[in-house]
């Protein structure tokens, strides 16, 4: 999401673009302010501890004099991590996937990622996958590799093949 964000390329090969071609999302998060949306209110109150991942991820640990922060005490910061806080400017094509039954990152959280890319003109697909928990093994069958391979295939093109007569190449294609 943070393409054409040149406050993120750090590091060696700077003068080579780090721009991303394509991109394949299955049930991630993308709006940590709205983590607990989707949910029944016990689990959607777990959300708003400063004891919760997302929540230790953005803002830190408790120490010394610092008592903790929830995901939402800072909501500048926590759209700044969430892929929603980077829709602007041109992305690459994407294919979201998300399960129904889906018990630790809602449904909700692909959906609103597939609207905010949609409503801007962006290339967006949107699956829902019936069934489907968070990484269970409904991910790892043939139908839902074939769907990815086969998207990206038709995103992106196929293999870059070398003639015999021509060295390998050190680029990364294949």
């Amino acid at each position: 999401m943070t393409s054409g964000e040149k406050g993120f390329d750090k590091g060696q090969f700077l003068d080579k673009s780090s721009d991303v071609q394509a991109a394949v999302t299955m049930y991630g998060i993308s709006n940590l302010l709205e983590i607990g949306d989707g949910f029944p209110d016990a689990i959607a109150k777990v959300h708003q501890s400063p004891a919760v991942t997302e929540a230790l991820l953005v803002n830190g640990t408790a120490f010394a004099d610092f008592p903790g922060a929830s995901i939402g005490s800072n909501p500048e910061k926590a759209l700044q991590a969430s892929p929603v806080g980077h829709v602007a400017g041109n992305k690459p094509p994407f294919l979201i996937m998300h399960g129904s039954a889906d018990t630790l990152v809602s449904p909700r959280q692909s959906v609103q990622l597939y609207e905010a890319l949609k409503s801007k003109g962006d290339k967006v697909e949107y699956v829902l996958v019936e069934g489907a928990g968070h990484g269970d093994l409904t991910w790892y069958q043939p139908p839902i590799i074939d769907r990815v391979v086969e998207w990206f295939t038709a995103t992106l093109g196929g293999p870059i093949k070398s003639s015999k007569s021509e060295p390998a190449s050190n680029t990364g294609n294949l």
